[in-house]
């Protein structure tokens, strides 16, 4: 009697099917994509035929700077066909670009990572308000985006123009800061797993 309880209670549990909606929305490097996951495993779960999307979207990107990130939305249909829309880069990427820096800071609202004038800010919100998914927003609450962005990259934005010998000294100190942060991201990475190595012998 007990057995069959055990044996009962052991059933494994029932999978549930996963439903995607119908638009996929991604980040994809111009003329990089690839069967490789996680692209290859999305467009997979959603039963989009993955060798034709990545030849579509290398050829719809090829006049773009490789690496590029570009914000992509994939319409699914019915037949499995999709239509491909792309959009502008994140507003992270161009905040990186105009700060002059390729990384974020690690420790945002205690480390600077760049330096921004409003003026950037100005710039960036306009371009970013080109795209349809951002028709419905005002240039004051995509300036507020931006703002909002920056401060979470760790980039200073100021209200008066930036020299561009103070400018160019920040960042010459600030590699020095983003090499030495690497290198003690290495080595707690190397410390975490040597403890790991230690545990499994």
């Amino acid at each position: 009697m007990s057995a069959k309880k055990n044996i009962a209670g052991k059933a494994k549990p029932v999978l549930q099917k996963v439903i995607h909606g119908p638009i996929m929305k991604t980040i994809i490097p111009a003329g990089m994509a690839s069967a490789a996951p996680p692209l290859g495993t999305m467009l997979g779960q959603r039963g989009i035929n993955i060798a034709n999307f990545v030849k579509d979207f290398n050829e719809q990107t090829k006049n773009f700077k490789d690496g590029i990130p570009i914000t992509t939305r994939v319409h699914t249909q019915p037949d499995r066909s999709y239509i491909l829309e792309l959009l502008k880069p994140p507003v992270s990427y161009f905040l990186k670009q105009a700060a002059g820096i390729k990384r974020a800071s690690m420790l945002p609202g205690q480390k600077v990572a760049g330096v921004l004038s409003i003026k950037h800010v100005y710039e960036i919100a306009k371009f970013k308000l080109e795209d349809v998914n951002c028709a419905h927003m005002s240039l004051k609450e995509m300036c507020i985006k931006v703002l909002n962005s920056a401060n979470r990259a760790g980039i200073k934005v100021v209200k008066h123009d930036l020299d561009s010998a103070e400018l160019e000294e920040f960042l010459n100190q600030r590699q020095e800061i983003e090499k030495q942060e690497l290198q003690e991201l290495a080595d707690k990475r190397a410390a975490k797993m040597m403890r790991a190595a230690k545990k499994a012998a």
